[in-house]
């Protein structure tokens, strides 16, 4: 059986990462669909939320860090969010001099990425009832403020669609970002070169 491969091959790998995560994105949409015509009988079946959305921010952050990085990126094999986090901040304000990013995204987000990572740095939840090493899941573990969150259907919806929107939107920033680089390039030559 042949399977097809959908992606471009002018693609690169932090668009790949980047339109995974969008898929993440949709997928979270329409559980939600779901839920608005059949109410869920147990908080358990915001579990698949959780762990989309975790996911969908793993994936996203990787593509804006590639997408930093450029052709010569470096593999990351790292899952822990709060890391990637840090990371993709690092590299746009890096690449870009974009100093006042973190006043740019919106404090919920920030909040609900460290808070997550600090619950459960593994991608555990979400996805197994028990950690690997068997332990139970507890929502006891959970910071107060996160486990108000995955407990409210309407909470967590405006939070994922936060989340979503503004990971997304970073991502469009930075596009736009290379394109005024890229223009200033045309204009002005490479300001590098041009001080050598």
């Amino acid at each position: 059986m042949r399977y097809t491969d959908w992606r471009h091959p002018f693609e690169s790998d932090s668009d790949i990462f980047l339109q995974y995560g969008r898929v993440y994105g949709d997928a979270i949409e329409r559980i939600f669909q779901s839920f608005r015509n059949n109410v869920p009988r147990h908080d358990y079946s915001m579990l698949p939320v959780i762990a989309l959305l975790r996911h969908f921010i793993e994936l996203t952050l990787k593509g804006i860090i590639y997408h930093c990085q450029g052709v010569n990126y470096k593999q990351i094999t790292n899952h822990r969010i709060n890391e990637l986090w840090i990371q993709a901040v690092n590299e746009v304000q890096s690449r870009y001099y974009v100093p006042d990013l973190l006043n740019q995204v919106d404090s919920i987000v920030i909040h609900f990425i460290s808070s997550l990572a600090e619950f459960d740095n593994f991608n555990e939840f979400g996805r197994y009832p028990n950690r690997k090493n068997g332990e139970p899941i507890r929502y006891s573990n959970m910071d107060n403020w996160l486990y108000s969150i995955v407990i409210d259907l309407g909470r967590l919806y405006e939070t994922s669609k936060l989340i979503i929107d503004s990971l997304e939107g970073f991502g469009i920033y930075i596009k736009e970002l290379e394109s005024h680089e890229s223009d200033m390039r045309r204009e002005f030559g490479d300001l590098n070169r041009d001080l050598t």
